[in-house]
């Protein structure tokens, strides 16, 4: 009887510790904004210029490792693409890491416009892997104008 109310305990609190422990990721760990708001349309050939701010708000590092942008226009024909990498490649010099509770922005970062000068969306997705090693990502929309 003794062994079986041992067994019983310990499954409780196991489960109880995977239940509450830092087990399940969330996407929510990286708050990611893009400014301006909307984005300009610019003429053809010219480029979208934008800026990231990124904040680390789940009481966990993250470690930038690539992102990814793309303008659709109205027609939802690519008008401009934009692929990046921060840490984990051979070109990288050192990681890019925003600490906990922490916030970094990238300005200036630009693509070129090759599609027609219509409205269109803006879509951003920043892949990283916080410091229990969950590979994630976050995407963000807004208008292009």
């Amino acid at each position: 009887m003794r062994v079986r109310s041992i067994w019983i305990l310990l499954g409780v609190v196991l489960s109880t510790a995977c239940a509450n422990g830092p087990t399940a990721p969330s996407a929510d760990e990286l708050a990611v904004v893009i400014s301006p708001t909307p984005l300009a349309v610019p003429v053809a050939g010219g480029k979208v210029v934008w800026n990231v701010s990124l904040r680390a708000v789940a009481g966990i590092g993250i470690r930038l490792d690539r992102d990814a942008m793309v303008v659709l226009d109205s027609a939802g024909v690519t008008a401009a693409q934009q692929n990046g990498f921060y840490s984990g490649c051979a070109a990288c010099s050192a990681d890019v890491r925003v600490e906990v509770s922490r916030s970094m922005t990238i300005s200036g970062m630009s693509a070129a416009f090759l599609g027609a000068p219509r409205p269109g969306t803006f879509r951003y997705t920043m892949y990283y892997t916080d410091d229990l090693g969950h590979a994630l990502s976050t995407t963000v929309t807004g208008p292009v104008m």
